[in-house]
């Protein structure tokens, strides 16, 4: 489980106090930067634990945890105070919100989510989501990431597996459209190399832009659908 979500669901009921953060620089709304942040991680938190309401919600385990980054830099920010008080803040935050939500958690969590996405969308852009030749390339890219950081690991061949099951099944649907057999592992080179120049020339963001809960989804799929 990330970090940004077990804060929002491991703070001890009786050891956080509501947190003050005096307004001070040039952050547009610290108090409403603070109050979504938290809702990020509780959302965060519920997708990780299943929770079926938090995962109709978009998926947060890279892109909250980008928002949950932002939010934490620009309070200490706006407010000169240290990330240990910053953090010690949001807890408190998160844990205010359970507990003013108790009678029906899920629908406060929804409720809360609603009101802070414009804040979250304007901050993080949301996620773009890919085909299946895409996911292909997104897992093949993702595993040559993971093998030039950390080595030839079980991750990075579990990357090549879904890359390898992802491909295949977008050949397929290429055949099924009346392309030959060149042509479909053609579409397929060219959307990797289309791919890794996006990434390449994007914003620095790389393949944390892209909805990859989507491709693991896919790639459950067609396994299942070989099966």
């Amino acid at each position: 489980m990330s970090a940004f979500a077990v804060l929002a669901l491991a703070v001890p009921a009786d050891t956080q106090a509501p947190v003050n953060l005096p307004a001070r620089g040039a952050a547009p709304d610290p108090a409403a930067d603070l109050r979504c942040a938290a809702t990020i991680a509780i959302v965060a938190a519920e997708q990780d634990r299943g929770n079926r309401r938090a995962l109709a919600l978009p998926p947060m385990a890279n892109r909250g945890r980008r928002y949950f980054a932002l939010i934490g830099n620009r309070l200490v920010a706006a407010t000169g105070q240290s990330q240990e008080q910053v953090r010690d803040a949001l807890a408190a935050e998160a844990l205010a919100q359970r507990k003013a939500g108790a009678a029906n958690p899920d629908a406060a969590m929804v409720a809360a989510f609603g009101r802070c996405q414009p804040r979250l969308d304007a901050a993080i852009a949301p996620l773009i989501v890919p085909d299946v030749a895409q996911c292909a390339a997104l897992a093949t890219l993702g595993a040559a990431d993971v093998r030039a950081s950390e080595g030839d690991t079980a991750a990075a061949r579990a990357l090549d597996q879904l890359g390898a099951v992802l491909a295949g099944r977008a050949r397929r649907l290429a055949l099924d459209a009346g392309q030959t057999p060149q042509q479909a592992d053609a579409g397929l080179v060219a959307t990797q190399a289309a791919l890794a120049r996006d990434i390449k020339e994007g914003s620095g963001d790389g393949l944390d832009r892209y909805d990859f809960d989507h491709c693991t989804a896919l790639g459950a799929a067609a396994e299942k659908s070989q099966n």
